[in-house]
């Protein structure tokens, strides 16, 4: 049991690597630092027909592994947001809270939230 690593460095050890998480039957498992950056290939990897982004999360959803994202913030990576000021998601950003809405609150619409205003200082 196991999933496809993005973090190798060529095609055939990507479909070669496999993290196992066998570990989960003894343990909590809390997987980190899941995120894409934008401008990085990682966004467009595809696992069978599913996206990367989107295979990943739906495994440790079906694995009962709990998940988070990193970070929110547009300077360190991988960042979930275009600007710091803002505060407005890339499309990472956007994605992640979208797929944190969904399973923490289904059924109910994502609401709009309004853009903050930046601080103008002195």
């Amino acid at each position: 049991m196991g999933f496809p690593c993005p973090h190798d460095t060529t095609k055939s050890e990507k479909s070669h690597y496999i993290i196992r998480f066998s570990i989960r039957s003894l343990h909590p498992v809390f997987a980190t630092e899941i995120g894409y950056e934008d401008d990085t290939d990682y966004k467009n990897i595809v696992i069978g027909n599913t996206p990367y982004r989107q295979a990943i999360i739906d495994y440790f959803e079906t694995q009962h592994i709990s998940w988070t994202v990193w970070g929110f913030s547009a300077s360190w990576a991988t960042t979930l947001l275009k600007d710091n000021q803002t505060y407005e998601p890339n499309d990472a950003g956007a994605y992640f809270k979208s797929r944190l809405l969904e399973l923490n609150f289904p059924g109910v619409p994502t609401p709009a939230l309004p853009t903050p205003k930046p601080t103008v200082t002195g």
